[in-house]
């Protein structure tokens, strides 16, 4: 039994000794998870912003993007171009509305519901989605407007359809 016990110590010893310090130790590797902040209107700048954090995001083997939202709205060829960034994302992307008090209105439910997981503070509110051009909207006729705000509700019923959610709620935030 002795004899046992000092060849058990033995090998032990010599494992410790025989191996690197860094091969015993536990080897995780974590990915990063970015986090964007837009607080203030959806504008091109902000479309920037979210393109050269995915970017960064992907170069760097991000396990997940989160962006936290607090927006009035903006501009729906903007939101176009970060809706489709989102959606066409290999890494996941969750859009927190925060804090508090914050809005996703207009451009920032686009947003919201475009992402894999939405989120949202308690307080948070969501809706209002109506589509804004940069242009001079009065030199539209009434059956322009109406195009675009169905093309908006049915862009809204489709991301929803995306993302697996019911395409009635996103449309009824538009309009």
């Amino acid at each position: 039994m002795f004899t046992m016990r000092k060849i058990l110590l033995t090998t032990i010893l010599l494992v410790f000794i025989i191996l690197p310090p860094s091969f015993l130790e536990a080897t995780t590797t974590q990915n990063p998870v970015y986090v964007l902040t837009v607080d203030g209107p959806i504008v091109p700048v902000v479309a920037d912003y979210i393109e050269n954090g995915f970017k960064a995001a992907e170069r760097d083997g991000a396990s997940c993007i989160v962006i936290e939202l607090s927006t009035p709205g903006g501009l729906y060829t903007t939101t176009q171009k970060i809706v489709t960034q989102i959606l066409n994302s290999p890494i996941p992307v969750v859009v927190y509305v925060s804090p508090a008090g914050a809005w996703a209105g207009s451009a920032g439910t686009f947003i919201t519901l475009s992402a894999n997981i939405a989120a949202m503070a308690p307080g948070s509110r969501i809706g209002a989605a109506h589509p804004v051009s940069i242009e001079d909207d009065s030199a539209m006729s009434e059956i322009q407007r109406q195009k675009i705000t169905h093309d908006a509700a049915a862009w809204i019923r489709s991301i929803a359809e995306n993302r697996g959610r019911d395409p009635s709620h996103g449309e009824s935030k538009s309009i």
